[in-house]
């Protein structure tokens, strides 16, 4: 807290979606987001709050109980952007789709940017190449930057 005070009053805003100043990560959707005040709270070991009738059909107006064990930990900031903030450059849904297809040996049809078609199976991949393994020709190491689309072999 404020002045090195190792207790005092806290409280919980619940924070507009537009107004978060950062992504939740691995895809959540929280219901809701609250910011923690006063600003430089610190917390050691972090406070866990319980929020009752989040699911209920029924919501009442319930203060949660907030633990008391309040002392040193990660600073809460409470500075709210003005604009959304920039999605970030790396998703890693390209990584996730050759992960998946090369553990599945999953045959694939690679459409070139002149049209040919390649069919074969990612063996492995880089930042700027892909290797396919195929039954009816030799193995290709291709250029990314090559490549128009992919799918799925039926």
């Amino acid at each position: 807290f404020p002045g090195g005070s190792k207790q005092g009053c806290v409280s919980v805003t619940v924070v507009h979606g537009d107004k978060v100043p950062m992504v939740p990560g691995f895809g959540q959707q929280p219901r809701f987001i609250v910011t923690i005040q006063p600003a430089g709270a610190i917390f050691n070991p972090p406070a866990p709050i319980t929020i009752p009738n989040v699911d209920s059909p029924i919501r009442k107006a319930v203060r949660p109980p907030i633990a008391t064990e309040m002392l040193k930990s990660k600073p809460i900031t409470t500075q709210v952007p003005v604009k959304k903030q920039v999605p970030p450059d790396q998703t890693y849904a390209e990584n996730f789709y050759y992960l998946k297809q090369m553990q599945g040996k999953t045959p694939m049809v690679i459409v070139l940017q002149d049209g040919e078609k390649l069919n074969g199976v990612i063996e492995w991949y880089d930042r700027t190449c892909l290797k396919v393994n195929r039954e009816d020709g030799p193995n290709l190491m291709l250029f990314k930057s090559s490549i128009k689309y992919m799918y799925k072999a039926e």
